[in-house]
């Protein structure tokens, strides 16, 4: 495992923030939008299991661990490039950076993250996009309202993911953690 290069993404900041006017210095590094991610996965499994629902906790978080690890060596790709000019490049992409970085015994875990595979995949899919959310509504409370398009977009796919299998199955118990996590803070 080459650490040092992982660790690039403590220092690598999200392009999506900078774009759209967000300085570098106050935008969130990919470490930091991880974390989220992490302690997202882990609420939403935690709330599933305590409704007796059978899930891998330790592989969603896994999951969420590895998710953006690719961008140590790719770089921040900003998901419209990812997804709208060629999704399967963009696979390919993440496959190749986790060899780079001797990670490719988590090809099967990536490969089961970008395909929503499995409930636990699906779900640290729905908690990335939920950070990203959460993220652009505390700089959009700070002023910087160029990231709303970020945020609308976050949140319909958000809205997608938990309409559509496995998780529409859970809509209940997940929907009313995610609407907590979005209420205004005071």
């Amino acid at each position: 495992m080459k650490y040092e290069k992982i660790m690039a993404v403590k220092n690598l900041a999200r392009t999506g923030w900078m774009l759209r006017g967000v300085p570098h210095e106050l935008a969130e590094t990919v470490a930091e939008h991880t974390f989220e991610v992490i302690f997202l996965t882990f609420l939403i499994t935690e709330k599933l299991a305590s409704q007796g629902v059978s899930i891998d906790q330790g592989k969603a978080l896994k999951i969420a661990i590895i998710h953006d690890l690719p961008e140590s060596v790719s770089g921040d790709i900003v998901r419209w490039s990812k997804h709208h000019i060629n999704p399967e490049l963009a696979n390919k992409l993440d496959r190749e950076a986790l060899r780079e970085m001797d990670l490719g015994d988590y090809l099967d875990l990536i490969d089961e993250l970008n395909d929503c595979r499995s409930l636990e995949a699906c779900i640290v899919r729905l908690a990335d996009n939920l950070s990203t959310s959460l993220q652009a509504a505390r700089y959009m409370k700070t002023g910087y309202n160029d990231v709303k398009e970020i945020f609308e977009g976050t949140e319909a796919y958000v809205e997608a993911l938990m309409s559509s299998e496995p998780l529409n199955r859970y809509y209940g118990v997940i929907g009313s953690l995610i609407k907590e996590l979005l209420k205004p803070q005071q």
